[in-house]
């Protein structure tokens, strides 16, 4: 799983979350429910990717 800043494909759902327009592939919109992007020292980090998934 992976974050890109890509444009949507057709076949991505579009949801605005924060105020944000996300593209989400719906192969995995199941497993970005627990997601969240976190600000920390080193840059932002995409948190919350249970361990048995990496």
């Amino acid at each position: 799983m992976g974050l890109s800043l890509d444009g949507a494909e057709e076949k991505d759902t579009l949801e605005i979350i924060n105020g944000v327009k996300v593209a989400i592939d719906p192969h995995i919109k199941d497993m970005t429910n627990s997601l969240r992007l976190e600000k920390r020292p080193h840059g932002l980090v995409l948190a919350g990717i249970p361990a048995s998934d990496c």
